[in-house]
């Protein structure tokens, strides 16, 4: 039963383009999956990492407990469900067949909601920067859970570069092509090297190329150069940044934005987000607590995955262990590999003999 609510929840991410139903219903989902969980007991590797937990939402709540006890207490019972129900992911998995069902309706409802409604180029979702999130789902999910399918990979891969294209949105572009890139190569040292070698690239054309030369260069009549509106936003983001080094809080920041640009409400940074939000000693958290994760993981699929949001992490804002699919790409793919990775373990010492794919993402480099 765990696994189908951990298929629910993964399925409400991908339909929450931020109507209060779907949040509430996302939420009911985590709150009785992480009671069922912790009723049937949690695994070593959950203790294990209680005290960063622990610590990451005690520091998150530090900008605002003083302000507003109840929002801090809110945003704290939020976010500590999402962490048990990756855990819980982490230690129980997906039903295979789920996702592979999963993998196919959702591009069945994106293709069946952009021919009804004309919109191409966002389908269910109100921006096209935000259609990279279910690309990198579908392509996740796909590699991770279908490498054995060929009809549900093809069709994955289809529709995944079909809304690449259509969406002509540039932190889409890039992350779609850091997952293609890192997906690819088996060797944890050469993805390893890889990824420091993607994220550094990318910074150095997000944060100075682009701003700078970009602005004679199109991609299907949009300007690929990132708008001086947005290199403004980042301007201002750092200079909030070091005026207040412990954070503004949830949302806290976003009304001194808004005062001088009104058409904003975000800093259009994944980076400059979490320092706003939680400050620089919860942003150091979070970058040793990713990395951890990131060291254990063996999968391919998820490590490409979580490179290619952070990645779009210059481009974009999310917040890590949030409820939309944005924020949940982050770190969520991490767990969903290793609940594979168990379940994958518990069939061999089942079948008494090792009869994985050596083509699976989950499977040992």
């Amino acid at each position: 039963m765990l696994r189908f609510l951990a298929l629910a929840y993964v399925a409400c991410l991908f339909l929450n383009t931020g109507t209060v139903l779907i949040y509430a219903i996302c939420i009911g989902i985590t709150a009785v999956s992480v009671f069922l969980w912790l009723f049937v007991g949690m695994g070593a590797s959950t203790r294990e990492r209680i005290v960063w937990y622990s610590t990451i939402l005690a520091t998150a709540a530090i900008p605002i407990l003083g302000r507003t006890p109840a929002a801090a207490a809110g945003f704290m019972a939020g976010i500590g469900l999402n962490m048990g129900m990756y855990e819980m992911i982490g230690q129980n998995g997906l039903p295979r067949r789920g996702v592979r069902v999963l993998v196919v309706a959702m591009g069945v409802v994106a293709l069946v909601y952009a021919a009804i409604s004309g919109k191409w180029n966002t389908t269910i979702y109100g921006s096209s920067n935000y259609v990279v999130s279910l690309v990198l789902l579908a392509l996740f999910l796909a590699d991770e859970y279908c490498w054995d399918s060929r009809f549900v990979r093809a069709w994955a891969y289809a529709y995944a570069v079909l809304f690449t294209l259509l969406a002509r949105s540039r932190s889409g572009l890039i992350a779609v092509g850091v997952y293609f890139f890192l997906s690819r190569i088996r060797r944890p040292r050469s993805r390893f090297v890889a990824s420091v070698v993607a994220f550094s690239a990318t910074a150095v054309v997000t944060q100075y190329i682009l701003p700078n030369y970009g602005a004679g260069l199109t991609f299907w009549g949009k300007t690929l150069s990132a708008s001086s509106n947005r290199v403004t936003l980042w301007s201002q983001g750092w200079s909030l940044v070091l005026q207040h080094p412990w954070g503004y809080g949830y949302l806290g920041y976003s009304d001194l934005i808004v005062s001088q640009h009104s058409t904003f409400q975000s800093p259009h940074s994944l980076y400059l987000n979490v320092l706003l939000q939680g400050g620089i000693p919860y942003g150091i958290l979070l970058v040793f607590f990713l990395a951890l994760l990131l060291a254990r993981c063996h999968s391919r699929a998820a490590v490409a995955c979580v490179m290619a949001m952070l990645c779009r992490g210059f481009l974009e804002s999310s917040s890590p262990f949030g409820y939309t699919l944005g924020s949940a790409l982050l770190v969520l793919p991490l767990f969903v590999a290793e609940g594979n990775r168990r379940e994958l373990k518990k069939s061999m010492r089942m079948d008494g003999h090792a009869s994985t794919s050596p083509s699976s993402p989950s499977a040992a480099d």
